[in-house]
């Protein structure tokens, strides 16, 4: 088992320990859009529902889109999905998914950050950033438009609860359900006051109820990225210093790498995927030529023992590039990057304590 870094909450480094999971344990699940016959492509963040025992993942082909735009493409850029797997599934090497999302939003969607709470009866409440597209009135360009959906997947299909189109959401990066009312949302660069409007007043976390009631407070993070709640306090991934943070409290930790997306395991720890070297990310991200991996290096922290253990780690991203997420569904590490085709499993030798 890992050995645990003790974390002061001064902000210094904790030492990399033995990683609890090893490539070697680790196999590809190619995914297939059942409805196109294409693999998924650009898969951003995951959730996990341990009742019904599924893993909901977002994904859209990113570098697909951002060349069309480059490109003056006047249709409105590609889409993705939300898609739904079992977690009986992952043992599989391809396996065909479906959209959960179908047709019930009014135009295609590209979710970006992810998040899923289980409700009374069974029900699945999914709560997406939709990285929808707006048409200029003056050009042909396409204009990002972030949009926050609300989802419940039931037993007779999906259904919108909730869209909310708020300007001052510009920038949105990642959600979290706080309660069957509230979620919060991170704004990487700050809110827009009106459409069109850069964001101003710097990064930001917005509390958003169902009604479209919003209310920010300014963060002491850089891009603040990823976001989990806990109790009633969000933690907030810092990408650009190397940190987790409360989300106003006085809790800072550096990690050895750039956090992106979080999420909770099954004993309220945080799974962190980490970009060890950001700029190496940032340059397979693109697309650029001679950066076709990045590394990977997948963490968990636990707020109450202030500790740190190495779950997976990859410094050449041989095995998987640049994972932007990391998730622990019951007893299997499951990784998912925006270049990759698929995701990763992981099944430990041993219990993951």
């Amino acid at each position: 088992m890992a050995a645990l870094a003790v974390l002061a909450l001064c902000g210094c480094a904790p030492r990399v320990s033995a990683a609890l999971f090893s490539s070697q344990d680790c196999r590809q699940l190619a995914l297939i859009d059942a409805a196109t016959a294409q693999p998924v492509l650009g898969i951003e963040d995951a959730a996990f529902d341990a009742a019904s025992r599924t893993l909901f993942v977002s994904a859209y082909d990113r570098l697909l889109v951002e060349r069309a735009r480059a490109n003056g493409q006047t249709e409105s850029p590609p889409a993705g999905g939300v898609y739904a797997i079992s977690i009986d599934q992952l043992g599989q090497s391809s396996l065909r998914v479906h959209d959960v999302l179908g047709e019930i939003l009014p135009a295609p969607a590209r979710p970006h950050g992810l998040d899923a709470r289980a409700l009374p009866g069974g029900d699945v409440r999914l709560a997406i950033i939709n990285r929808a597209f707006l048409a200029s009135t003056n050009s042909r360009a396409w204009h990002l438009r972030p949009e926050l959906e609300i989802v419940d997947i039931t037993a007779s299909g999906p259904r919108l609860i909730s869209r909310i189109l708020s300007p001052s959401l510009c920038s949105a990066n990642d959600v979290a359900i706080v309660d069957a009312q509230t979620l919060r949302v991170t704004l990487d660069r700050g809110e827009c006051l009106e459409d069109g409007h850069a964001p101003v007043g710097g990064p930001a976390l917005a509390t958003v109820t169902l009604d479209g009631a919003t209310s920010t407070q300014r963060l002491s993070a850089r891009f603040p990225n990823g976001v989990v709640q806990i109790g009633d306090q969000a933690w907030i991934a810092s990408t650009t210093q190397n940190q987790v943070l409360q989300a106003g409290g006085p809790r800072r930790v550096t990690l050895p790498g750039a956090p992106d997306n979080l999420t909770l395991d099954g004993k309220g720890r945080l799974v962190i995927a980490l970009h060890p070297q950001l700029w190496r990310f940032a340059l397979h991200r693109y697309g650029w030529p001679g950066f076709a991996n990045a590394p990977t290096r997948i963490v968990r922290f636990d707020p109450q023992r202030r500790s740190l253990a190495i779950l997976f780690d990859d410094p050449e991203g041989k095995s998987f590039s640049g994972a932007t997420f990391g998730l622990m569904a019951e007893n299997k590490l499951v990784l998912g990057g925006i270049r990759e085709r698929g995701l990763l499993v992981c099944a430990a030798r041993e219990a993951a304590a």
